[in-house]
This record gives C-alpha cells, sequence and structure tokens, in this order.
C-alpha cells in the first residue's frame, strides 16, 4: 500500500508545483476542511488526491498489475460563480494530468475517465471531482 500513498503524493508534488493558488492540498479524502470565520483562514480552494476502486489485472505473471480510480476532487467556496471557477482549476490540473503522464514513471497509463460536479447544502463548499483510470505494475 505504499505504492499508493506514493502515487498520491506525486501527484500532489507535480500539482502543486505547477497551480499556485490552491490552499490545501490533502493525501487521500479530508474529514475536515477549515472554511475560515473570524479566527482562522479558510483552506479553500483545495486539492484532495485520492484513490478507488483498485483492482489487479491479472495481465502479468511476473510482477502485479493493477488499475485503479485516480481522484483529483476540487473544493471551492459555494457561491454562484463556482462552476467557472472549478473550471478554471480543472484547466490547470488537466494540463498536468494528461495522456501520458506517468507520475514521475510510476504509471504505466493514465486516462481520463469523467468528471462530476457536486454542491452539498449541508457544507458551505462545491467540488469539482476529476477522474482517471490508472493503470501500475507492482514488484
Amino acid at each position: 500500500m505504499s505504492q499508493h500513498n506514493q502515487i498520491r503524493q506525486s501527484v500532489i508534488n507535480d500539482l502543486s508545483t505547477e497551480i499556485s493558488d490552491i490552499k490545501a492540498w490533502f493525501n487521500g479524502y479530508p474529514a475536515v476542511i477549515d472554511v475560515g470565520d473570524a479566527d482562522t483562514e479558510s483552506e479553500l480552494p483545495a486539492v484532495a488526491v485520492y484513490l478507488d476502486v483498485g483492482e489487479t489485472t491479472g495481465q502479468d505473471f511476473e510482477n502485479e498489475e493493477w488499475t485503479a480510480t485516480l481522484h483529483v476532487e476540487i473544493f471551492e467556496h459555494a457561491t454562484n460563480d463556482l462552476e467557472p471557477t472549478l473550471d478554471a482549476i480543472a484547466e490547470k490540473i488537466n494540463q498536468v494530468i494528461h495522456r501520458n503522464y506517468t507520475v514521475q514513471n510510476t504509471l504505466s497509463e493514465c486516462h481520463r475517465l469523467g468528471f462530476a460536479y457536486t454542491r452539498d447544502d449541508v457544507q458551505p463548499w462545491g467540488t469539482l471531482d476529476l477522474t482517471f483510470t490508472i493503470n501500475w505494475e507492482d514488484d
């Protein structure tokens, strides 16, 4: 499982080098995000990088090949301009994570899978979850 952490952290490193206006980066899905008040500064916009639905492909007898869904989820304050704001950050992410993205030679494949906007009636933020199918070999 240390390879999962390495993948997530490498993605964060690559993204944070190119995108300077994100206030918080999460290795995994965040349990709490500080939205700020009179005493604290907001952590928004924030980005969480996490893996989901991992399984072996069973296609290689010498090394295990794995496939999973990589999520890069953007969190931002819910406003009337939420989706355009999320789209602008997503464009920056998509410039880093593209078809030939290998996460510092950790992945063998990375393909865009989809996206989903979410606005939570309880939380003071909305999200854009960018998903990618990734493959790698586990030695």
